[in-house]
């Protein structure tokens, strides 16, 4: 198996990966997986260039906008207010069921919740 150190002095010759695999004994993918990650191509330089794409240099300005835009569309539009509770519903019953820690959390609320109404309705 060739090593990276082998593969680059061939690159910066200008070989193509056909022959350097070739030369090497590996295969060509290989070759070109250490020239995408030697030369800026990467997988990670992929990812950090889509977010800066996705988010420009504020990624917080954008959070923002997403958040606003989903607190919009929630007040207006009610299938997606629909789907998104049913979705919570689901999680929240998954939850309630799975961990019981949880699951006391939640009793504990409702009967705090229940008793301080009834103190309300009696003043």
């Amino acid at each position: 198996m060739a090593t990276k150190e082998q593969v680059l002095p061939l690159l910066k010759l200008g070989l193509s990966p056909q022959q350097i695999a070739k030369k090497l004994k590996c295969k060509d993918a290989y070759v070109r997986a250490v020239r995408a990650r030697e030369f800026g191509n990467g997988l990670e330089v992929q990812r950090r260039h889509e977010r800066k794409r996705r988010y420009g240099e504020n990624r917080e300005a954008h959070l923002k906008y997403h958040r606003e835009y989903f607190r919009e569309r929630y007040a207006t539009d009610p299938e997606f207010r629909a789907r998104i509770l049913a979705d919570s519903s689901e999680r929240h019953r998954k939850r309630y069921w799975t961990d019981s820690e949880y699951r006391e959390r939640t009793k504990r609320y409702y009967r705090d919740r229940y008793r301080k109404e009834k103190e309300m309705a009696l003043r």
